[in-house]
């Protein structure tokens, strides 16, 4: 069952203890799970790590759709269920490719971001956070044996123009938030940033998801992004916080 936000503190009202619990039971063991394969219906037994479990917690919160999905994954991981992890983290159908092409995501972070990183710097920065320093280690592991390009002199300097640009962001985005737009829109003076309260890194799950359609297909017609009407983007809004279990 999905609800509104004005549900999920009666069905979760200790959400952060229950958080908070799993995570250092997980980090004193892991826990084993039963995982039902759906092609075939066997069942195997599944490790699950601390790292692991707040990694895919943390990816949920790419998408509207995903985040209302986490207090009711926690409020079971809690009391040993994991099936509904699992159902978030194995896909069902593994036959078909994953939306993220790892060889090409590692081979633009691997030069573009990673060789950037002060790994001492990264872990004290991450001590004490929920999700540690489990996605530093592990993608600097990666890159240590993936190859990697050589960036242009002067690659990370900011783009200047006066090309009309249009440059969505949302508050609810875990990795690049409205600042980072902000920061880019200053150097685009013919830009407009658009800001969609409720939108995340993705906009999966959003109502009204034909008003960012719009948007771009009036910006591409007019060919300025300044004088677009942007009052659709108040009517869309996150989906409703998941309860119970699915169907």
């Amino acid at each position: 069952m999905q609800q509104s936000h004005q549900d999920c503190n009666p069905a979760f009202p200790q959400i952060r203890r229950e958080l908070d619990g799993v995570l250092a039971r997980l980090g004193r063991q892991p826990a084993r799970a039963v995982y039902t394969l759906p092609e075939t219906g066997a069942e195997a037994t599944v490790e699950i790590q601390r790292g692991v479990f707040a990694e895919k917690l943390r990816t949920q919160l790419y998408a509207p759709l995903g985040a209302r999905q986490v207090p009711f994954i926690i409020h079971w991981a809690t009391q040993g269920d994991f099936a509904p992890f699992l159902k978030i983290a194995i896909p069902t159908n593994r036959s078909v490719p994953d939306f993220i092409a790892d060889g090409m995501y590692l081979s633009v972070t691997c030069a573009e971001d990673v060789p950037f990183i002060d790994p001492a710097f990264a872990a004290s920065l991450n001590k004490g956070n929920l999700f540690d320093n489990y996605r530093v280690t592990h993608q600097r592991l990666g890159c240590g044996l993936w190859p990697r390009g050589r960036l242009p002199k002067g690659y990370a300097q900011p783009v200047v123009s006066n090309i009309p640009a249009l440059i969505f962001s949302g508050y609810m985005d875990p990795v690049t938030p409205p600042e980072w737009g902000e920061g880019v829109a200053g150097h685009l003076p013919n830009s407009q940033h658009v800001i969609i309260r409720h939108h995340a890194h993705m906009p999966d799950g959003l109502t009204h998801m034909e008003c960012l359609d719009k948007l771009i297909l009036d910006f591409l017609s007019q060919g300025n992004a300044r004088n677009l009407d942007i009052s659709c983007v108040e009517q869309m809004t996150a989906p409703e916080f998941q309860t119970e279990a699915l169907k």
